[in-house]
């Protein structure tokens, strides 16, 4: 009889930090975990002789004999392959050649193509597939992401959206400026680990990570407006005249009316005057957008405190 048991431990990186969203699976097979905010993890039900795979984007990916432990503590290295050369799938990281599901994988170089800070804007027209709508037509509104359109008429049709691991409540809530990749699985295949609620595709956002180097502060910044793609065609003071003089006639057997008749005082006034109202001017503005970010490339890793604690 196959004897099980559980492990647990915890993932940290080159300095010690540790490291939340990284895959652990039972190699072989899709059962696994991924570590929490503190890098720790627990898998059950491992069976006699497994070996653990860790795997996490830009890491290089670790395979561990169980053997008759039950506490695993793993110590993830940076990989020399590039990381526009891999991919985030739901059972970790694999070569963008060895993938043979339906995974779009989009750089966050490309994503910052576009000057907005909706996500949603950004994927417009980068991934086959997938269908961005306005959800909110005020300014700054979200959008909504369909993956191979509707799969439901009443219930919600929004992807399930994973940032490290970690379920968020939306794609919204995600800062554009700290994406180093972002993946979309679209088949079942790829989908299987995250059950019932990846129905309608799943959106995988790995964030930016501190790295040792030279720190580099840059700054980045946009200002600009948003407005109507294209006003209504409405009519002017003289065609809404003409058109409530021919709709009497018709209501009047073909006779027209006097003005008098058809149109109160204040609009006669504004007849002879000629000074109409144009609400849409009246109602509209054009809308300020601005955005304002200093990233640092490099960032900063656990390291450089540790070393400052130190002296």
């Amino acid at each position: 009889m196959v004897q099980q048991s559980s492990v647990s431990g915890t993932v940290t990186d080159e300095s010690g930090q540790p490291l939340p969203g990284v895959t652990v699976l039972v190699k072989g097979t899709t059962q696994g975990t991924v570590t929490n905010a503190d890098g720790s993890y627990n898998i059950s039900n491992v069976p006699d002789g497994a070996i653990l795979q860790f795997s996490f984007v830009g890491m290089l990916t670790q395979e561990i004999e169980v053997g008759n432990q039950t506490e695993i503590h793993v110590t993830m290295t940076i990989d020399a392959i590039g990381i526009e050369e891999v991919v985030a799938i739901g059972y970790g990281i694999k070569k963008k050649s060895d993938v043979i599901s339906s995974v779009i994988s989009i750089s966050a170089e490309s994503l910052n193509d576009v000057p907005t800070i909706d996500i949603g804007e950004m994927l417009k027209g980068k991934a086959a597939g997938v269908f961005v709508t306005l959800g909110d037509a005020g300014p700054g509104g979200s959008s909504n992401i369909l993956i191979r359109g509707k799969n439901s008429i009443n219930g919600g049709n929004n992807p399930i959206v994973i940032a490290d691991g970690v379920p968020v409540g939306s794609i919204n809530d995600i800062n554009p400026n700290d994406i180093e990749s972002l993946e979309i699985l679209k088949d079942a295949a790829a989908q299987a680990i995250y059950g019932a609620r990846a129905s309608n595709g799943v959106v995988l956002i790995t964030t930016k990570r501190g790295k040792t180097g030279k720190a580099v502060v840059n700054y980045q910044g946009y200002y600009g407006a948003q407005t109507i793609n294209r006003n209504f065609d409405v009519y002017n003071g003289e065609e809404f005249a003409q058109y409530k003089r021919e709709a009497y006639r018709n209501s009047n057997g073909g006779e027209y009316l006097p003005d008098d008749q058809i149109f109160s005082d204040l609009e006669l006034e504004s007849m002879q005057t000629g000074k109409y109202i144009n609400w849409e001017d009246e109602i509209l503005r054009v809308a300020p957008i601005q955005n304002h970010n200093i990233p640092n490339p490099n960032r900063f890793s656990g390291k450089i405190f540790s070393n400052a604690l130190e002296e």
